[in-house]
């Protein structure tokens, strides 16, 4: 079957059809700033190395150890069953009861119904539109709609009847970053002391981003007497409908669509910017940082959003760059940092799957290196960029060139930070391109693919 990657838009070529050039790229919804953390940090663990993982689905094998979902529920050392015949996660239990699901939709549908259950829960406070967008806000719901979209994003052009619930959880999760950036520069203004000119348009602007947000809440994220989120009731009647195939031709899919947005980001970075690659001259735009940043960021958002079956091992360091990102010993010369231990490169155990796709502690942490220091970067930007926009609204300034440098004084930066923010971009780029590091995650992947 001839199939484009489902990551990205249609720029994106599965290396599973040969032959076929790279289409043009197309940009993402920009809507603000993305959130620095990307996964649930509610008491997970570290991944372990699964050397003894079974090889024949529904295998009875015993648990990896205690583990913490998003909803605060734990699973005993008791032998479980994986794959296909693997237990039904508790979360997962109390949504199919409060949605009335009297059968079991397989392995495949849980791991969407996994994320949805934290999604449903946050925002079942209220029937009010303002009170679940503040809880929305509160409890930082979008990263586990991050999740779900992230799911739903590799399977919308195999599976189009999902494409509906595709566009609901990313009109939400759209609605939810444009309201955090508003919110976010209000508060800039404020610590930062700013003219109040600037703070009242900031201030209006961030009124309309939460009106637009309530709107979309209104439209289908307001639970109702029993609890039930419409949003996600349309999701779990449309999964009740797909059909996934087997454990196996499902997990085999997932594998390929992981390795189909590390493939085209090792091809993407080697193509100059009018031939589809990136330009981070740019802050915005289709090829620019922040659409570079996304794109790498989507890789860590589904490697976690399939729920296990992406593990971490430290027994392979493919590229010795990045080997020292996982020394832990802070006396050690070539320590770096402590992030391959921290919440942002933890993914969830493997306790429902029969064969996880390992890949290096090392590469992982190398993009999540990259997701965090261009998240950096891009924000600083954006901060200069939002306030000289309101320059120009009230009529401080009469171009955007003389808004930013009046902007980038009023906030005390440096009269070269914008400029040293995109260079240091560019830097980094071309460091991660150096090392490969997308080729050789492309390569673990292959190492699991079935004739």
């Amino acid at each position: 079957m001839t199939k484009t990657s489902n990551i990205g838009g249609p720029r994106v070529q599965s290396p599973r059809t040969p032959g076929t050039e790279p289409a043009a790229k197309q940009p993402e919804a920009t809507t603000a700033a993305e959130p620095g953390l990307l996964h649930p940090e509610d008491g997970a663990r570290p991944a372990t190395n699964l050397t003894s993982m079974p090889s024949r689905p529904g295998e009875v094998v015993a648990s990896e150890g205690p583990s913490t979902s998003p909803l605060g529920s734990r699973f005993a050392d008791v032998p479980v069953q994986r794959g296909p015949n693997a237990p039904v996660a508790p979360e997962v239990k109390a949504l199919m009861e409060t949605y009335g699901i009297e059968k079991r939709l397989g392995r495949s549908a849980e791991r969407f119904l996994k994320w949805g259950a934290v999604v449903s829960e946050k925002l079942n406070v209220s029937r009010d539109p303002s009170a679940v967008v503040d809880a929305a806000m509160d409890k930082d719901v979008r990263r586990q709609v991050f999740l779900v979209e992230g799911l739903f994003k590799m399977y919308r052009k195999e599976m189009p009847e999902l494409v509906p619930q595709y566009e609901a959880i990313k009109a939400f999760e759209d609605s939810l970053g444009a309201y955090s950036y508003a919110r976010g520069m209000v508060k800039l203004a404020e610590e930062k002391g700013l003219d109040p000119k600037i703070k009242a348009h900031l201030a209006h602007e961030s009124a309309a981003a939460r009106e637009a947000l309530t709107k979309v809440v209104a439209d289908g994220w307001i639970p109702d007497e029993q609890g039930r989120v419409p949003a996600i009731a349309d999701m779990v009647e449309a999964l009740a409908k797909a059909d996934f195939g087997t454990y196996e031709e499902d997990r085999q899919f997932l594998r390929a669509e992981l390795e189909d947005i590390v493939k085209d980001l090792d091809r993407d970075m080697k193509l100059d910017a009018d031939e589809g690659g990136y330009d981070l001259t740019q802050l915005q735009g289709p090829i620019g940082l922040h659409e570079f940043r996304r794109d790498i960021r989507w890789f860590s958002v589904c490697a976690e959003a399939v729920d296990g079956l992406v593990q971490l091992t430290t027994e392979r360091n493919p590229v010795k760059e990045y080997k020292n990102l996982i020394i832990t010993d802070e006396n050690d010369p070539k320590f770096v940092s402590d992030l391959s231990t921290s919440k942002f490169v933890k993914l969830p155990t493997a306790e429902r799957e029969n064969g996880a796709f390992e890949i290096p502690l090392s590469l992982y942490t190398a993009n999540m290196k990259g997701v965090l220091d261009f998240g950096g970067a891009k924000d600083g930007g954006e901060e200069i960029e939002g306030i000289a926009h309101a320059l120009q609204a009230i009529g401080e300034a009469d171009d955007l060139a003389s808004a930013m440098a009046k902007a980038t004084e009023m906030l005390g930066y440096p009269a070269t930070y914008f400029d040293d923010a995109l260079k240091k971009g560019q830097e980094m780029f071309e460091e991660m391109k150096d090392n490969k590091l997308y080729k050789a995650l492309k390569k673990e992947f292959d190492r699991y693919q079935e004739d």
